[in-house]
């Protein structure tokens, strides 16, 4: 069933990698070097020692498992994006300079490919596109430069947090960030048949906002989809707590139109010393939510859940060797019975662990 939108506006995170007018080098490269199985404890470093990180990681929040991405320092001001999966490495180009973190998207792809998304940091615009299916390698890569072409045409603020559903036959995108001159939560709203949007072929609804609250200044949004019409959000607040509100879609009794609904804003309170990092968040499943920051007594991994209601409180994930150096992500392993957390340490490499 096809759904027909209002105007919407488009949020994203950002995060600066040197000379925005460069091309941005991408590899994609498996975790072979250092390969390992999570545990309860931090182990690291992931993927291959020579490599350092200059952003947070990324990844879908949805039966992921162990594939993230990040945008490697590797040289000069020549930002990389590296996925870990169990595939050969391969170099390529972006033609478009990669600003923030980069968000990541589970589609309807039938080769599993995924929705990577940036802001491009010489126009401040939202920049996306699904990865490319390489047969000869049985894998999918983000090194095709075509993808790039087409840019949304709105500006963003901060890096994107992109949420993700089939409906019938359609691909849902949702987008979010924040505006840098009042805090309001930016969004829009993309669906078509092809899940990969810089075809032309879908419909992009616009940007709007909502400013019935605020973000902390220069904080990125999270958002996760547990299924059809459902979409959660998560902000940083201007008084460091956490705080979630999320969409669905409902139709009113005739002659009442359907539409999409969005409610309040729900304070999550914060983990000892505030919230001191963008949230990231994942979901199990249906009814199930995963979100998870940084606390700022102590730097560590602090993370809530929801099974139909919230836990009592944050619960303590530590930090790995060298303390942390970047917000976290989360993602679940391919059943979903898996909290895992990743995270950049202070030698700029990546540590991750369970935490359920």
């Amino acid at each position: 069933m096809i759904k027909r939108f209002p105007a919407f506006a488009l949020l994203a995170t950002t995060l600066a990698c040197g000379d925005p007018t460069r091309e941005s080098t991408v590899v994609d490269q498996e975790s072979d070097v250092n390969q390992q199985a999570l545990s309860t404890s931090w182990t690291g470093p992931w993927g291959d020692d020579s490599t350092t990180y200059s952003s947070a990681p990324a990844a879908s929040g949805k039966y992921s498992g162990t594939w993230f991405y990040a945008i490697a320092s590797g040289g000069g001001s020549v930002a990389m994006t590296l996925k870990y999966t169990d595939s050969s490495s391969t170099l390529g180009n972006v033609t478009t300079a990669i600003t923030g973190r980069l968000s990541v998207a589970p589609t309807k792809d039938p080769n599993g490919c995924e929705l990577l998304a940036h802001r491009d940091s010489s126009t401040g615009k939202l920049v996306w596109a699904l990865e490319q299916y390489v047969s000869g390698f049985a894998l999918c890569s983000y090194i095709n430069t075509s993808p790039y072409s087409s840019a949304v045409a709105d500006t963003i603020d901060t890096s994107p947090a992109i949420a993700s559903y089939v409906d019938g036959s359609d691909q849902v995108y949702w987008a979010f960030a924040g505006r840098a001159s009042d805090g309001a939560l930016l969004y829009g709203t993309y669906f078509g048949s092809d899940p990969n949007p810089g075809n032309g072929t879908g419909y992009w609804t616009g940007m709007a906002a909502k400013t019935d609250g605020a973000l902390k200044g220069g904080s990125s949004p999270a958002a996760v989809s547990w299924g059809t019409n459902r979409v959660d959000i998560f902000v940083r607040g201007t008084d460091d707590n956490l705080y979630w509100r999320n969409i669905t879609y409902s139709c009113l009794p005739f002659p009442n139109p359907c539409g999409f609904v969005w409610s309040s804003w729900t304070g999550l309170g914060a983990p000892s010393g505030g919230v001191a990092s963008d949230p990231a968040v994942a979901s199990k499943g249906a009814n199930k939510l995963d979100v998870c920051v940084l606390r700022g007594s102590d730097g560590n991994v602090a993370c809530r859940s929801y099974n139909s209601g919230w836990d009592t409180g944050f619960r303590d994930c530590g930090a790995p060797t060298g303390g942390t150096n970047s917000a976290p992500t989360v993602t679940t392993n391919s059943t979903g019975s898996e909290t895992q957390v990743f995270v950049r340490n202070s030698s700029n490499k990546f540590y991750g662990r369970t935490c359920n």
